[in-house]
């Protein structure tokens, strides 16, 4: 309004994150803000997983080197996750071209032996000897004790490949939704040495900034991370654990004991509503009966969003030759595009699958509890329901699992549907 113009470059290097376009003068301008760092640089480099990640080059000012997690918590205030960088290297000065812009192609990867990666070192023993343990399970070659899990690669296939390793070597079992809590070493050395006990909170803070009602979707876990962030920075996004009910049900527990249990947990989180709650495939089931059951007991519900959820009762109007045909289609190609090693991977699976009994199933964590819930899905007959529901429905499956008729037969208020590109996952 005063006319003045701030200038702090050209935004013509872009990096593409997680599906994202990232200007990457934008960090480096919110980095130039910091009073320790004399100035910066960002660029994408693979990391662990194979996939790209952002690598800030800092030269330190006067005022000493900063700390990583300060600078995270700093960028995290103005820049979507997806910006903020997952590892920060100090060196001496930024390399330059004949015209005097930064050399961006001419940045050493981060584990040359010139940088210094700039994170805290792990504090004590116990700190170390769970550091290793991360550096094997995420192929990092350097794990700080505030470094986020996620941010160094991690999903929840390999937290729940964490969570087996830690069984084994400290005879402790941690859940994911105590790890989602706090996915970094010092919080796990602190939960294995029970200075963490239940009284954890009863959300996962997935994403939780923002004024607006929060969408409280039931599942904890890092895979909808990007959707959270997608969804705004204005609109809190928090994960409900369900892992913990699903662990204590038997082969008698309904889908609706579950709910019951759920319902309680999502009022412990939100005393009062309107409430909105989500859920992705079997979960979004869960999520229709927990509203259901909210409802009931006279709460009020603003929207229940299911994502490719199925609907039971329409399922099982479908002949099993069409179901078979259509898991065909869907499986076929990522078996086929997978590289050998993977294939094996996948028939070996199946064929352990086969022989394996109940009681074997059970402990195989995260999938035992997936199991379980879909067991219930299928016996399950959704109630009438009178609120407002979101169906999004992968197109893939939609020649054969189109559900939408299957949930407007038992919603009475507004169904809102939506076809998305894509496939289930």
């Amino acid at each position: 309004s005063d006319g003045l113009i701030d200038y702090h470059g050209r935004i013509d290097s872009e990096e593409k994150i997680r599906g994202f376009r990232v200007a990457v003068e934008e960090i480096e301008a919110a980095l130039g803000r910091r009073p320790e760092i004399a100035a910066a640089a960002v660029k994408a480099w693979p990391d662990a997983s194979g996939n790209k990640a952002l690598t800030a080059y800092i030269v330190v000012g006067e005022q000493g080197e900063p700390m990583v997690a300060e600078l995270r918590r700093y960028l995290s205030e103005t820049l979507p996750d997806y910006m903020v960088p997952s590892r920060f290297a100090r060196i001496e000065g930024l390399p330059m071209t004949p015209t005097g812009k930064v050399d961006r192609k001419a940045l050493p990867e981060p584990q040359d032996g010139v940088l210094r990666a700039m994170f805290t070192p792990p504090d004590g023993p116990a700190e170390e000897r769970l550091a290793e343990i991360w550096k094997d399970i995420l192929g990092a070659p350097a794990v700080g004790r505030d470094e986020n899990f996620f941010d160094l690669g991690g999903h929840s296939l390999l937290v729940a490949r964490l969570l087996r390793r830690v069984e084994f070597e400290y005879g402790r079992r941690l859940t994911m939704a105590a790890f989602f809590h706090g996915p970094t070493v010092e919080a796990m050395t602190r939960l294995l040495s029970a200075e963490v006990g239940d009284d954890l909170p009863v959300t996962v803070a997935i994403q939780p900034n923002g004024r607006r009602p929060p969408l409280l979707w039931l599942d904890a876990s890092s895979t909808f991370r990007k959707l959270a962030h997608v969804i705004g920075l204005e609109q809190p996004f928090l994960g409900v654990p369900v892992e913990p009910v699903l662990e204590r049900a038997d082969t008698t527990t309904r889908l609706e004991d579950v709910a019951r249990q759920m319902a309680q947990i999502v009022r412990e989180a939100q005393p009062k509503g309107p409430y909105y709650l989500g859920g992705w495939c079997n979960m979004g089931v869960l999520a229709y009966e927990v509203a259901a059951q909210l409802v009931e007991g006279g709460d009020v519900v603003g929207l229940v969003v299911l994502l490719d959820a199925p609907n039971p009762v329409h399922y099982r109007r479908i002949s099993r030759i069409s179901r078979l045909s259509s898991a065909a289609r869907y499986h076929w190609p990522r078996f086929w595009h997978e590289p050998a090693s993977g294939k094996g991977r996948y028939l070996a699976d199946r064929v352990r699958g086969l022989f394996e009994t109940s009681d074997a199933k059970e402990v195989r964590g995260l999938e035992a509890g997936r199991a379980k819930l879909a067991r219930m899905v299928w016996a399950y007959e959704p109630p009438v329901y009178s609120g407002d529901v979101a169906l999004f429905q992968a197109r893939q499956r939609l020649d054969v699992l189109d559900f939408r008729q299957g949930w407007a037969e038992r919603v009475t208020g507004e169904l809102v549907a939506h076809d998305i590109p894509g496939t289930h996952i």
